[in-house]
């Protein structure tokens, strides 16, 4: 088993181990393959480094928050035209290749999980129906051991709808 990933660990050795020891040795990746996690892999710390303004040789672990991963998921800001917009499986682009990269790396000793908050709380943003096709898409991903659904705490007629859609994904 691997050694976990240390808190302030730069990104890029294990970018490199992902592609040079993942995609090209284990899994015998096509080049095709391999050009989308690049260009995935480009785009999000592209992006990471426009909010945090650190070049990228320079990103750690703790500069990709759920706040970048959100972003991505959310209707209300994410105004793409590429693969990572549109429908909500489109906006889950970036998950879905974010967390298969996690998963290789992690290897199957150790548990992977993730938080979806269920609700970005701004009008035209992630709403909870769409939360429960987010979280399908990331469950048949298989890339994940838990998730974690999250709701702010409002109104006793929401924790209502927030049971109700439970129940629902639970099926």
């Amino acid at each position: 088993m691997r050694a976990p990933v240390e808190a302030g660990s730069l990104i890029g050795p294990h970018l490199q181990a992902f592609f040079a020891e993942h995609l090209l040795a284990h899994k015998r990746a096509s080049p095709q393959t391999i050009a989308a996690y690049r260009d995935t892999m480009r785009l999000l710390l592209t992006y990471v480094h426009q909010r945090t303004g650190k070049p990228p040789q320079k990103l750690d672990w703790d500069d990709l928050t759920a706040g970048v991963i959100s972003a991505f998921l959310s209707p209300r800001w994410n105004r793409r035209t590429d693969d990572y917009g549109g429908t909500t499986q489109r906006r889950t682009l970036l998950a879905r290749r974010v967390l298969r990269a996690v998963r290789a790396e992690a290897g199957p000793g150790m548990a992977v999980t993730a938080k979806l908050n269920m609700t970005d709380g701004v009008r035209g943003g992630l709403q909870p129906a769409e939360s429960v096709e987010v979280a399908r898409i990331l469950e048949a991903e298989g890339a994940l051991d838990a998730l974690e659904l999250s709701y702010p705490k409002t109104s006793a007629a929401r924790r209502r709808e927030l049971r109700a859609l439970r129940k629902r994904l639970a099926r």
